[in-house]
C-alpha cells in the first residue's frame, strides 16, 4: 500500500494548475493565499510591480492590463487554468477576454463591457426599463445639452472606479471647472454627467455572488461619506442596511433580473445604489468583480462565511453553497482619510480605543506625499473594525480623529 499525505496529494493533483490574478492589490492577497492552500501556482500581472500582492505569487507579469492582447497572449503561453480580478474593474475586461479565448470559467466580454462602461451600463438600464437618472457621455464640454441638465449632478469618467475623477457640481462654473479633471482620469478620455438622485436614505453598498448565472447570496449596507471637502468621499459601510425589508426584497428582485438579462455568470457583483424618496431603485454601479477596499473580507466576517474561498472556487468552477448565516452588526469596514496636506509618517491607533482591528492595509507608506486631489489621493489606510457596543461605530466614522493618530510633515510654500 502507498500512502500519500494530503499535502502530496493536492500537489500532485494540482502540478500542473495555475491562476492567474489580475491585477495584485492588497484585497487580492487572501485570495492568493487560498489559491496557494489549494496547491494553485499564482501569476500576477499589472504593470506596477510594487503592487502589494506581487510578493506572494509565484510569476509576476509585467503587463498593462490596458494591453488585453498581451495579456490574453501570456495567459494562452502561461496555459492558465483559471482566471480572477477579484476585486477591480480593470482586470475584469481582460479576464473575460481570458476565459473566452480559453474556454475557462468567467463572463461574456459583452457583459463585462456592459457592466464596466459607466455609459454602456446606464445605456442597458435605459433599454430594459431600470429606473436611470438622466444622463449624457460627452468627449468635450462643446458637447454638453445644457437643456437637459439639472443642478446638482455628477460628473465622472466612463471607464474608472474608486471615486477616481467624480465630483458633485452645483452650478455652470463647478462644471467647467471639474469637466477636464474629471476627463483627465478617464482611459477612453470620456466622462458621464447624470442627475444627482435626491434621497432620504443612505446610499447603499455590497457584494453580490453568482455562479452559473444564478445569484446565490447578496449583502447590502450602508455607505457612508465624509465631511468637508470628502463629503462625496465614502469612508465606511455597515451592516446590515437600515433601509426597509419591502426594499431590500425588490434589489434582490432587481439584481436578478439584471443579471438575467445582461448574461452575468460567475463571480462576484459589487453593488452600489440610490433609492429616492418615492422607493424607487437606482443602480449606481453593478460593478462585475467583488468590491474593494477590503468590502468582500468585511461582507465574509459580518456574515460569517469565507468569501475568498467562494470566489477562488468559482473561478476553478468548483459548485459552493451559501450555509445560512446571522449578520455581526459590529463589525464594518472603515476607510481612514485626512483632510491635511503632507508627507505621510505613521498612523496608530490610540491607547484604550474600544475596537478591534481585524485586519488593516496602510495605502500611504512613509514618505508619501499626501494630497486632497482627488477621492483616493486622501486615503491613509482601510480598515475591518468589530466593537463591542454598536454605538461606538457612529462615533468612529464620524471622529476618527479621537481613535487614530495620523502623523503627516506639512508642507509650507515658500
Amino acid at each position: 500500500m502507498i500512502i500519500v499525505s494530503l499535502h502530496t496529494y493536492k500537489t500532485k493533483m494540482n502540478k500542473f494548475k495555475k491562476i492567474l490574478i489580475i491585477p495584485a492589490l492588497f484585497d487580492h492577497i487572501d485570495l492568493i493565499k487560498e489559491a496557494k492552500k489549494a496547491g494553485f501556482q499564482i501569476i500576477t500581472c499589472d504593470n506596477n510591480p510594487d503592487n502589494e500582492g506581487h510578493k506572494y505569487s509565484d510569476v509576476f507579469k509585467n503587463i498593462s492590463l490596458l494591453d488585453i492582447d498581451s495579456v490574453v497572449n501570456m495567459a494562452k503561453d502561461e496555459k492558465i487554468d483559471a482566471v480572477s480580478p477579484f476585486s477591480t474593474d480593470i482586470g475584469a475586461i481582460p479576464a473575460a477576454y481570458i476565459a473566452q479565448e480559453m474556454n475557462i470559467v468567467g463572463n461574456p466580454v459583452n457583459t463585462v463591457t456592459i457592466m464596466s462602461n459607466k455609459y454602456s451600463f446606464r445605456k442597458f438600464l435605459s433599454e430594459n426599463n431600470f429606473n436611470v437618472p438622466k444622463f449624457q457621455s460627452l468627449s468635450s464640454f462643446e458637447e454638453i445639452d445644457f437643456d437637459r441638465i439639472t443642478f446638482p449632478l455628477i460628473i465622472k469618467p466612463t471607464d474608472r472606479a474608486g471615486s477616481k475623477g467624480v465630483y458633485v457640481v452645483e452650478d455652470s462654473n463647478q462644471l467647467k471647472d471639474k469637466f477636464n479633471k474629471s476627463r483627465a482620469t478617464s482611459f477612453e478620455k470620456k466622462i458621464i454627467l447624470e442627475d444627482y438622485i435626491e434621497t432620504e436614505y443612505m446610499q447603499l453598498q455590497g457584494d453580490a455572488i453568482v455562479q452559473d448565472g444564478k445569484l446565490l447570496f447578496s449583502c447590502i449596507g450602508n455607505q457612508h461619506f465624509g465631511k468637508g471637502n470628502m463629503s462625496h468621499s465614502p469612508i465606511a459601510t455597515t451592516f446590515p442596511t437600515t433601509i426597509p425589508p419591502k426594499v431590500t426584497n425588490k434589489i434582490i428582485d432587481e439584481i436578478s433580473r439584471f443579471i438575467n438579462l445582461a448574461g452575468y455568470k460567475n463571480g462576484g457583483i459589487n453593488i452600489e445604489i440610490r433609492v429616492d424618496k418615492n422607493e424607487n431603485i437606482y443602480f449606481i454601479e453593478l460593478a462585475p468583480r467583488f468590491g474593494g477596499n477590503f468590502i468582500a473580507k468585511t461582507i465574509g466576517l459580518v456574515c460569517n462565511i469565507n468569501i475568498i474561498e467562494y470566489a477562488f472556487k468559482i473561478a476553478i468552477g468548483k459548485k459552493i453553497k451559501i450555509p445560512d448565516y446571522k449578520i455581526n452588526p459590529n463589525i464594518f469596514q472603515f476607510i481612514l482619510r485626512t483632510q491635511k496636506q503632507g508627507i505621510f509618517q505613521s498612523v496608530e491607533v490610540k491607547k484604550n480605543s474600544p475596537l478591534q482591528i481585524l485586519d488593516s492595509f496602510s495605502v500611504k507608506k512613509p514618505g508619501n506625499y499626501v494630497d486632497l486631489k482627488s477621492g483616493p489621493s486622501s486615503i491613509i489606510a482601510v480598515y475591518i473594525i468589530k466593537v463591542e457596543q454598536r454605538l461606538e461605530i457612529v462615533n468612529i466614522i464620524n471622529n476618527p480623529e479621537i481613535y487614530f493618530n495620523i502623523k503627516l510633515t506639512p508642507i509650507f510654500n515658500t
